[in-house]
Formats: C-alpha cells, structure tokens, sequence
C-alpha cells in the first residue's frame, strides 16, 4: 500500500543541530567566564588534532544517526506491521539519541583534557569541565532536545499511534527532564567549586558570583524547556477539547486531529480520529438503514393496507357464500321434502297400479264367465233371467271397477307429471349447484393458499351436481315413459269403460228382449272376444306400469340418497365457510396488530430519523 511521506520540516533539523551543538558553545562561553581557560586557550585546544578528530567522529555520528531515522522512516508503506515497526524504532531512536549527547557531555571534557594539557592551560579543570559539560547538556541540551522531539512528534503525524505503541508515557516524560534539569542545575552550579582560578576565593563571594548567576541562568533553561512541553501539551489537549466538544454536539465534520505527540495525548488524538471515523461511519450506517427501514415501514404500511383490503373483500365472499350454502341447504331441503312426497306418491302409485292389477285379474275373470254364461245361454235358456241377473250384477261391478281404474289412471297420469316437474326441479338444482360450485372454485383460486381446502370442496359440490343432474334425466325418461304408459292406460281403461257400458245397456235390453237374446248372445260372443284381448293388453299394460312404478321407486331412492349426501355435503361446506369465517376473524385481528405495528414502527423509524439528523457528518 502506497503511502506518501511528507518532507521533514526545517525546524526539526534546526533544533536537531542545535541540540547537538549549543549545550557545547554554552558549556564553553560559561567555561571562559568562570575562568576555567580563556578563548585563547580554547581555540589552541579547539585546533588540536585530537579534538578536531573528534569533533569529526562526533559530527558524523550525529549526521549519520538523523539521516538513517529519516531513511527508516521514508520507508513506511501503509502496512500494519511497518506501523508496528517503526514505533517501536521511535523509542530506541529517543533512547539512542540521549546518549549520543551523554556521550558527548562526557567524552568532550576528556577529549579537551588531553589538548588542554598538551598546550600547557594550567587553569583547566577535566573535572569542572565535566560538570559543565554535563550540566549544559542536561539544561540546554535537554531544552533544545524537547523542542526537536516536539517538531519530529510532528513530523511523524503521518504514522498510526495506537496504545500498544506507547512507548514513552507523560509521566515518564516529565520525570525524566525533570532529572535531568535538577542534574544539570546541579551541575553547573556546583562546577565552579572545582576551578583552581576560585580555590582562594571565599563561599560567598564564589557563589554571589558564579553559583548564582549559573543556578539563575539554569534556571531559566529549565522552565523554558519545561514551559515548551507543557505549551505544547496544552495545545493539543485544547485541541482535543475542541474537537471533542464538537462530537459532543452532533458534529462530525471536523478533519482529523493531527497527531503531534507519541505519548497519552497522541494515543487519545488517535482514539479521537478512530471514534470519529467509526461514528462517521456509524452514523452514515444509521441514516442509510433509517431511510431503507422508513422505506420499508412504509412498503410494509401499504402492504398491509392491501392485505386488509384483501381479507376484507375474502370475508365479504365469504358471506356471500355462506349465504349462497345456506339458500342450497335451504333448497336441498326442500328438494329433500319434495323427494319425500315424489316416493310417498311412487308408493300410492304402485299401490293403486296393484289394485288396478287386481281390478283388471277380476275383470277378466268376469269377462270370462260371462263369455262361459254366454255360450251356455244357448243351451240353457231357463236360466235366462239368473243368469241375466249375475250379468247385470257383473257388469255393474265391472262398470264400478272400471270407473275406478279410469280415475286411478287419470290420476296416475296427473302426479307423473307432478314427478316431471319435480325432476326439472332436481336437474334445475344440479345446474345451479354445478354453477355454485364453479364460482366457488373461481373464489378459491383467488384466495390463494387459504383457499385450497374450499377448492376441494366445490369440486366435490360439483360432481354431485353433475351425478344428480344425470340421474334427474335418467328420472325424467323414466317419467315420459311412465306418462306413455299411462297414456295408453287410460285410453285402454276407458275403452272398457265404453265396453262396460255396452254391456250394462246389452243387460236391460235382455231384459226386455229375450227373444232376440241368443242373436244378442252371439254378438255378445263376438264382443266378449274383444274384451278379453283388451283386457290382456290391460293386464300387459299393468304389468309394464308397475314394474316402471318399482324402477321408479328404486331411481327415487337413489336420488334420495344423492341428495342427502348432498344435504350433507353441504353441511360440511357450511361448516368449512364457519370455520373459514372464524380463521378470518384471527387473519383481521392479526393484520390490525400488524398495522398498529407498522404504525409504531414508523413513530420510531421517524424518532430515529430525527435523533440521527441532529448529527452532522457531512460537511
């Protein structure tokens, strides 16, 4: 990962050379005042081989120490492990550069020394020099080595800083510099004692003089040194109290802080940026998921809607079938009672065809005798009157039987046609069941899901429609047949009727003409003949119209099974549209729990909404 470097500013690389440099010139201006040597006797030391190869080796080592941080740290690339790396160089770095200086505050005087000695300055002191020396270090040194590590802190913003980087803590900070100035006080101020140009001069005047002034001056190296860091910590804790004051507030546009330190206060310029890169986030997060969850509050809301929309408009055909079920039940009831009375008039019907069957067996019983009385009346002519006596009885009871037959027919043929109508009403039922049934199943295909088990239901309605519409044709062929039959009933039984009559006149007239009875007899003969041939066709007619009244009983009964299956089914329709009806009240109440719901969910979506634009992370 790429990661641009910015140049080290000039500043740093100035307070660096005078770090390395000024306690050196300090150590030496006090040095010629307290009369260690003169500038003289520096200079010819200064010239000297020893010192300047030193100053070389020093110089270098110095040169050498700054370019290779610099080059280290050009060669961050962005990667957590060079992040980790180089602050953990940073403290070997600080540690490193400490003793360069400590190394110079005490190399420097020895160094000195020899020249010293080999150019024959007697005034000069290697153990005065040293406490100069480390005393100007510690003081000015320090000063200068606090303002170049504030200036690199500064430098190094580009690089993360992270609690497990701490390397330096505040504390350890104030501690060590305040070590190091209360040593190089002491130093210098303590160094004039072991100049041999003062061994004669009193206490007091060596300290009005020398002491002072240098504990003074000290003094003030002290407090500046101490005065820039604690500047310097101000700053970035007021920056930090400004920044955080504006998060406090709701504002998240602010940049990023700048991280100028590498102790407790970077850590919190770190922390602070990272809580604000994560709030940032957060809070942009926050304002997307409101807008997507308002979005879909309200495309929830709007669904809902059309869902109780929908489940009111399936309650409403579901009253409409419950009310479509209850006329069926209503009308298979009716066809049920109406079945009812079609067997009971099956049953009276066979009845009287039996008794017609009965009426015909004795007609033709009489007819036969009369025919036998007939023939005989030839022969027997004594018996005339006896025998015209039972021929009137028998005739009139014929004519009884007759009568009884025509009105049994006329009547059978009057309910067969009560049966026709009762079967178009059967087939008009199946027909309106049959479209029942299929705007049942349109319904249930609009009901989705919730409506399969009703879809079953009316297929089931439908095919009983479909087998009571066929079996109502079977019926309603039966009854023509029944009607033809009848038909041909009546007309038969009325043409005996005719006969009876005939007889019953032919009978008075016997008894007013009995001489001309035996040619009466004999076209009583030819006419007896007829009437036993119709009275068989009768007697055949009867036995074809009571076994269509028993197929017409047997068909009666099925239908009458049909239609109290269907009387059932329905029933169990009724009870599914019940229960349907009953899921529905629970399908309403949980959609109102629903919207309400929705409606507290959008109150919160629009409290949240409200919450998050009091933060600004735009800028």
């Amino acid at each position: 990962m790429e990661t641009k470097i910015p140049e080290p500013p000039k500043s740093m690389l100035l307070f660096y050379c005078m770090m390395c440099t000024v306690p050196s010139v300090y150590g030496v201006i006090f040095s010629v005042i307290c009369g260690l040597f003169t500038f003289a006797e520096f200079f010819r030391c200064l010239m000297s081989l020893q010192v300047l190869a030193y100053l070389a080796v020093y110089a270098l080592a110095a040169c050498l120490m700054i370019f290779a941080l610099l080059r280290k740290y050009r060669s961050y690339d962005g990667t957590e492990a060079s992040c980790d790396s180089l602050n953990g160089i940073y403290k070997g770095v600080v540690g490193a550069f400490i003793v360069l200086l400590l190394v110079h505050a005490f190399l420097s005087p020895v160094i000195f020394a020899t020249a010293a000695s080999a150019n024959g300055v007697v005034s000069f002191s290697i153990r005065a020099f040293i406490n100069v020396s480390m005393g100007s270090t510690f003081l000015v040194g320090l000063l200068f080595y606090v303002l170049w590590l504030e200036s690199l802190e500064d430098w190094l913003g580009f690089l993360p800083f992270r609690d497990k980087h701490l390397k330096m803590p505040l504390l350890s900070r104030f501690l060590l510099i305040n070590v190091f100035s209360a040593f190089g006080l002491i130093g210098l101020t303590i160094s004039p004692i072991f100049m041999p140009a003062h061994e004669n001069m009193k206490a007091f005047d060596l300290f009005e003089k020398y002491m002072l002034p240098a504990a003074l001056i000290g003094t003030f190296f002290n407090a500046v040194g101490f005065f820039a860091m604690v500047k310097n910590l101000t700053k970035r804790l007021r920056d930090a109290t400004v920044f955080a004051q504006k998060l406090a507030t709701g504002d998240y546009t602010s940049r990023h802080l700048d991280l100028t330190s590498r102790e407790e206060a970077g850590v919190l310029v770190g922390n602070l940026n990272m809580f604000l890169d994560t709030t940032r986030g957060l809070l942009n997060g926050v304002k997307g998921a409101v807008a997507v969850t308002k979005e879909a509050g309200q495309d929830l809301g709007n669904r809902m809607e059309d869902t109780s929309s929908s489940v009111q408009q399936i309650v409403g055909n579901l009253q409409d079938v419950k009310g479509l079920m209850e006329r069926q039940s209503a009308g298979v009831a009716n066809v049920s009672s109406a079945m009812d009375a079609i067997t009971q008039n099956i049953d009276s019907l066979n009845r009287s065809i039996e008794a017609q069957s009965a009426g015909v067996e004795q007609s033709s019983a009489a007819v036969r005798q009369m025919l036998a009385n007939i023939q005989s009346v030839t022969g027997i002519l004594e018996k005339n009157s006896a025998a015209i006596e039972k021929l009137s009885s028998a005739s009139d009871d014929g004519n009884t039987k007759v009568q009884e037959a025509v009105s049994i027919s006329e009547r059978i043929l009057s309910e067969s046609s009560g049966l026709m109508d009762a079967s178009n009403v059967i087939q008009n039922i199946a027909e309106q069941t049959n479209l029942l049934a299929m705007n049942a199943a349109i319904e249930a295909a609009h009901a989705g899901e919730a409506g399969k088990g009703f879809a079953v239901v009316s297929d089931e309605i439908r095919k009983l429609a479909e087998q009571s519409n066929t079996q109502g044709k079977k019926i309603s062929s039966s009854l023509q047949n029944l009607d033809e039959i009848i038909k041909k009933v009546a007309a038969s039984t009325k043409a005996l009727q005719s006969q009876f009559a005939v007889i019953f006149d032919l009978a008075k007239t016997v008894r007013t003409q009995e001489e001309i009875v035996m040619g009466a007899m004999n076209e009583q003969n030819s006419g007896s003949s007829q009437i036993i041939e119709a009275m068989k066709s009768i007697d055949d007619s009867t036995v074809s119209v009571k076994q269509g009244a028993g197929e017409m009983k047997t068909e009666g009964k099925t239908v009458m099974a049909e239609i109290q299956k269907l009387e059932q089914t329905s029933g169990s329709v009724f009870e599914f549209v019940e229960q349907m009806l009953a899921g529905t009240d629970s399908i309403v109440e949980s959609i109102k729990a629903g919207k309400e719901s929705s409606t507290r969910n959008g109150e919160s979506i629009k409290s949240l909404e409200q919450m998050a634009m009091k933060f600004k992370v735009e800028g």
